[in-house]
């Protein structure tokens, strides 16, 4: 029999409620505490690309780090880059000794012609003796 219910492709409800407060906890405050945290200024090449693994080796975007802390990093880059999305940065080992981070995406903002400042979010911290 031909049934409409489609329940099963839709998310449980607690997982609706869990996105929801995720939401509701990116507010300027929050992020502003993130960018208040412990911040070292370091100019680094790094690469950016998609984060799922079967698309990391189709596209690319190179940026330049401003600063760095535990938790992410600020890039300048000349296209736009996906909030939200998820990306693996490869950062030039020759000059930061910082293994490939999956980071998500929290803002991209216009600064100037073909110029946008990214503001990422490392999945897992990173150690701050390593960049310094």
């Amino acid at each position: 029999m031909f049934s409409l219910d489609n329940t099963a492709s839709q998310p449980a409800q607690g997982d609706l409620w869990d996105s929801l407060s995720q939401l509701r906890a990116n507010t300027p405050d929050a992020l502003l505490k993130l960018r208040t945290e412990r911040r070292i200024g370091i100019s680094v090449p790094v690469v950016i690309k998609p984060g799922d693994a079967s698309r990391r080796h189709t596209e690319a975007i190179e940026g330049i780090t401003g600063d760095m802390s535990v938790h992410g990093c600020q890039v300048i880059v000349e296209r736009p880059i996906w909030v939200g999305d998820l990306f693996w940065l490869e950062f030039d080992n020759r000059q930061l000794n910082v293994e490939p981070q999956i980071a998500v995406a929290l803002r991209c903002v216009v600064i100037g012609d073909m110029k946008f400042e990214t503001g990422f979010k490392f999945m897992q911290s990173v150690d701050l003796s390593r960049i310094q």
